[in-house]
């Protein structure tokens, strides 16, 4: 009998009835590892895109992006296979996740404008939150197919029983497939940078949803990973935070105030999520002005504008600024600034309040648990923290969250009882998404000229609008009667979101184009910029004489002298990691020396956005001048030191100087 040999093929190809040769379930074999990934690579970007016709553009456009997409998807397959050792169950393995991962980013960018991220897996809440607006009818539709071809893939097609992977191979095979994925997750190291960079791979574009656009949609979510490493600042020393605040106490008066005042005021922030004005958008026509007050005061003088960090639904990430005075610039690309990074070292203004005898209260229309705000409140030593389950049942509710009205009446409710000075901070949740037809039993507004899939979630926002009007005008009107000085900000967090590519807007007249890769660096600052009504209810007139040589009266001027804040720059728009100190400011509060360096940067910087800097007078740069690098460094080793470093900070400049 002959001895039988061994095989030294990398697949053991087990002989079956099928009538399949050998040869040719090899030749099978390598062909699916090269069509699937082109499959996965085209139809994923079509189904993210939302679009065919659209992705061949894309595809025409960038032929070797594309490329570079199905290499990763190779590398996916080539794991799902080796770690099943079967191509049929790992085909079946690969096609659901590719399937699930587009799925989720498909309806993720078109409810919240945010393509899927890695970070959304590491804090998923975003995700369950999304979950009543994708499990429909009709988007199950694709679910279903996709289960069923992963079945057809691992029981109808006869080749399951014709191949088995060695072992040892599976494990070369998986460790092969896993370093090509790697690569996607780490564009930039030294050889792998040079050659996607040869293949027309963009590694400069921080935004997520504009990696997307240029390089697709698998490549994109992978190069996510690497916005995980926070680098450090090249100055980042002890002596360095040493000499910023020597430097603060130099240029600190000797003179200057350090005591809180005995009627320190009540300080009130409010974030009215998605609070905009949408008269911007000029070639629509609104049937009647939802904002009646916040025009009103806009025509006084107390409106402003901040540029806010919001993308998606993550108005934590707001909070995080106007809490610390710290920039999510300085954080990586896509992350969660609550869920991810706060904790009780983290240093923010509650501490000041707390050490001037503040009570602190903060108020969430939501849950307690949305966005960890249960545990970085008490992180942040908040006396009081009061959720949607704290309100009383009667209290008004509209889609599922506590109205703009209860909340306004929780705020006067705090403040009318208060027995020391207050800081209150807010945020609502009334008017966000999703923007059903329904929401309103009444709703009376019309807009004209407005494409019609846009019209009737349009008409609810503005509804929506209408009741955050109400509420700024029911706590001044509230605030006006104190006998107290109370302080307030009301601000929004983000443009609301109708789709993922703001065609509302491009057809508004408001940008140039329905995808934010079109959009000038001014678009781009416009689209993340929101009003901030500063308001304060110790106005008072002043009779303003003029004289004759004789001094007798010739005649009088009213002078009304407007209770708000006036910013450091010239210009009215501000990140809103200055607000916070711009507030203390106006309450001639004194500012620990940290606070007093980020408020300098207000005296020659206003803005700090996705790679762009604006100046004191407005004027708007990609790549950063020479006059504001030092600033922008400085500030850099701040937020570095705070929430990565070893929080000098908070020997140094954690005082007031």
């Amino acid at each position: 009998m002959a001895n039988k040999r061994k095989s030294r093929s990398f697949i053991v190809v087990r002989e079956s009835n099928t009538g399949v040769g050998k040869g040719l379930s090899m030749a099978i074999y390598c062909a699916a590892i090269i069509i699937f990934p082109l499959l996965a690579a085209f139809l994923s970007q079509t189904l993210h895109n939302g679009s065919f016709s659209y992705t061949l553009d894309w595809l025409r456009a960038n032929p070797t992006v594309f490329l570079v997409n199905s290499f990763i998807f190779s590398g996916m397959l080539i794991v799902a296979v080796s770690a099943s050792g079967n191509l049929n169950i790992g085909t079946a393995i690969f096609t659901g996740v590719t399937f699930l991962l587009t799925y989720i980013s498909y309806f993720k960018i078109r409810i919240v404008d945010e393509p899927l991220q890695v970070w959304d897996f590491t804090s998923p809440r975003e995700l369950v939150a999304l979950l009543p607006s994708i499990i429909k009818a009709k988007s199950l539709v694709l679910v279903v197919l996709c289960i069923a071809i992963c079945a057809i893939l691992i029981v109808t097609i006869p080749m399951t029983r014709l191949y088995k992977i060695k072992p040892i191979n599976r494990v070369c095979a998986f460790i092969a497939g896993l370093l090509v994925v790697l690569m996607g997750c780490f564009p930039s190291l030294p050889v792998v940078g040079n050659v996607m960079t040869s293949m027309g791979v963009d590694h400069s574009i921080t935004s997520q949803d504009l990696r997307c656009e240029k390089n697709g949609f698998i490549l994109s979510f992978f190069m996510g990973c690497q916005d995980a490493f926070v680098e450090i600042p090249g100055k980042y020393t002890e002596s360095r935070i040493d000499a910023m605040a020597t430097q603060i106490k130099q240029l600190t008066g000797q003179d200057e105030n350090k005591d809180v005042p005995d009627d320190a005021p009540h300080m009130v922030m409010v974030v009215n999520q998605n609070f905009w004005d949408p008269s911007v958008l000029k070639k629509y026509e609104i049937s009647e002005n939802p904002l009646k007050c916040y025009s009103q005061f806009k025509q006084e003088g107390y409106v402003k504008n901040i540029v806010s960090p919001v993308n998606g639904t993550k108005v934590c990430n707001l909070e995080y600024e106007l809490l610390t005075g710290l920039s999510m610039e300085f954080l990586p690309t896509g992350t969660s600034a609550y869920t991810q990074y706060m904790s009780p070292y983290v240093p923010t203004i509650v501490d000041m309040f707390k050490d001037y005898g503040y009570k602190t209260v903060a108020i969430s229309a939501e849950k307690s648990s949305v966005w960890n705000r249960d545990s970085v409140y008490q992180d942040m030593g908040i006396d009081l923290f009061i959720s949607a389950e704290d309100f009383p049942q009667e209290a008004q509710r509209i889609g599922g969250v506590i109205s703009d009205d209860a909340m306004a009446d929780m705020i006067l409710q705090i403040l009318e009882d208060a027995e020391e000075p207050t800081f209150i901070f807010v945020v609502t949740a009334e008017n966000t998404i999703p923007y059903s037809k329904n929401k309103y039993d009444d709703n009376p507004y019309v807009t004209l000229n407005i494409q019609v899939g846009w019209a009737d979630a349009f008409n609810t926002y503005l509804m929506g609008l209408e009741h955050a009007d109400q509420m700024l005008e029911k706590l001044t009107d509230g605030m006006e009667n104190l006998d107290y000085p109370t302080k307030m900000c009301f601000m929004g967090s983000r443009l609301p979101s109708f789709d993922g590519f703001y065609g509302l807007y491009y057809h508004g007249g408001l940008v140039s184009g329905s995808h934010s890769y079109q959009w000038t660096m001014e678009e781009t600052l416009l689209m993340n910029t929101v009003p901030v009504v500063i308001w304060g209810n110790e106005t008072y007139e002043e009779i303003e004489e003029i004289k004759d040589e004789e001094g007798n009266i010739i005649s009088s001027n009213t002078i009304i002298h407007l209770d708000t804040a006036e910013f450091m720059c010239s210009t009215d728009t501000i990140s809103s990691w200055l607000l916070p100190e711009i507030m203390f400011d106006w309450a001639k509060l004194p500012m620990y020396g940290m606070y007093k360096q980020i408020w300098r940067r207000g005296e020659v910087l206003s803005v700090i956005y996705d790679g762009i800097v604006v100046d004191d007078e407005g004027k708007a740069f990609r790549e950063t001048p020479e006059y504001l690098e030092a600033s922008i460094e400085s500030y850099r080793i701040l937020n570095y030191d705070a929430i990565f470093g070893y929080r000098y900070v908070k020997r140094y400049l954690y005082e007031i100087p």
